[in-house]
């Protein structure tokens, strides 16, 4: 068992949405556009209904920082804010009441996206699919290239 705090209450079965911000919205616009794709809100909303909308959603947001100027985290924090804003409301339209959970421990973060039984990841994310590696089934993630595997979903 991975060790580290998961940050929904015990017992719950729950789904995350990941939204990996940070570094790869702290550099101008469009931030690293060739590999990290922000997705529209209709490709969000196009892949909500993969997820149990009777299961507890947890919105989980987070990014690595450390080798970007204070200025650049701001801005992308900025940017990051208003991502969580615009995709929250497009899991409120289609009825899922999401848990927003920003910038916890990068061990926390690992620990609820691994106990999760569903992930969709809005960014493709090294550090989720290490966290759903026994799960891939249990996994989606958004992109904008032609990938044959089960867990990435074009848009």
């Amino acid at each position: 068992m991975p060790s580290g705090t998961p940050r929904v209450p015990a017992g719950i079965p729950y789904n995350v949405v990941h939204l990996r911000c940070g570094d790869i919205l702290a550099g101008p616009p469009p931030p690293r556009a060739s590999v990290y794709h922000i997705p529209s809100t209709a490709c969000v909303a196009g892949q909500l209904g993969w997820l149990d909308h009777h299961r507890h959603t947890v919105f989980l947001t987070g990014g690595h920082t450390p080798d970007i100027s204070r200025a650049n985290v701001t801005v992308a924090a900025r940017r990051c804010r208003r991502l969580v804003a615009r995709y929250t409301a497009v899991l409120a339209a289609h009825g899922i009441a999401a848990q927003v959970l920003t910038q916890g421990s990068q061990r926390d973060d690992w620990v609820t996206l691994h106990n999760a039984v569903q992930v969709l990841a809005l960014v493709p994310s090294s550090f989720v699919m290490t966290a759903q590696a026994h799960a891939l089934s249990h996994l989606r993630m958004l992109t904008h290239h032609d990938f044959n595997a089960s867990w990435w979903a074009k848009c």
